[in-house]
């Protein structure tokens, strides 16, 4: 929550028993990370699996605090075909639908174009069926798929998204400003891919998943103690600054 509330103007408070909308941060029963995307209304959960330390990496619960506020995932941008190749052929049975491409209608990127960088980002082995990429990235150079920190443009999707009056160059220079790293490593593969991704299960929720049989001696992530004494349990936290309502952000 602090790398988001430290680059832009969302803040999170503690939900007094008498509010009616407000997101409940929750041990997952099943043994994923999810987020319901976008504001609905009542009880909003946000599931963290005790069991598996990735999902308390601090950018992990931002993908997911992002996905709460109304965040789609990048690579399914209206005009990633300009930017990136689904290659259909290796997407595990199954895993299709988490790389549909949404209209211009259904999601903005408020002027700042694709990002590659995104934390939103899948990356080129996610949901691999063969060890084959997914995804090709048309720029040989690009990143996709980093889980270190937000990237420029997410800060700058976001702070448009919320009617924030910051700009994303003037963060550096607020008191309360993003730590260097984003708050924690992912875990990475000697290749440097990141091991968890996130997808949407059958009730449009976005979990986390292991794709380490895909890769070669991945790293272990480091656990962040402090993250987990501050989400395990039941948390609730309160939407605050501006509310979406289904029909503006749709849920997959």
């Amino acid at each position: 929550m602090k790398c988001l509330e430290d680059v832009s103007c969302v803040r999170f408070y503690e939900a007094k028993r008498n509010v009616k909308n407000y997101v409940n941060i929750i041990p997952s029963e099943i043994g994923t990370c999810s987020a319901m995307l976008g504001y609905r209304g009542g009880e909003q959960r946000l599931q963290l699996a005790k069991e598996r330390p990735k999902c308390f990496n601090p950018i992990i619960v931002a993908h997911e605090l992002l996905h709460t506020l109304g965040f789609f995932h990048e690579h399914m941008a209206s005009d990633r075909d300009d930017f990136i190749t689904i290659n259909w052929e290796n997407i595990r049975p199954g895993r299709e639908i988490f790389y549909m491409k949404l209209d211009n209608k259904t999601a903005t990127d408020f002027g700042y174009g694709y990002d590659y960088e995104s934390i939103l980002h899948y990356g080129p082995m996610s949901f691999s069926d063969n060890g084959l990429p997914t995804i090709t990235a048309l720029d040989s150079n690009a990143n996709i798929g980093q889980r270190d920190h937000l990237s420029p443009k997410d800060i700058g999707k976001l702070n448009a998204m919320y009617n924030c009056p910051l700009k994303v160059e003037e963060n550096e220079n607020q008191e309360s400003g993003q730590t260097e790293d984003g708050g924690g490593p992912a875990e990475e593969s000697e290749e440097g891919e990141d091991e968890s991704e996130e997808t949407e299960t059958e009730e449009g929720e976005d979990e986390v998943e292991d794709e380490s049989k895909n890769k070669i001696d991945g790293d272990d992530v480091e656990e962040s103690e402090e993250s987990i004494n501050e989400i395990n349990g039941v948390v609730k936290v309160e939407l605050a600054k501006k509310k979406y309502i289904p029909s503006e952000i749709n849920e997959i």
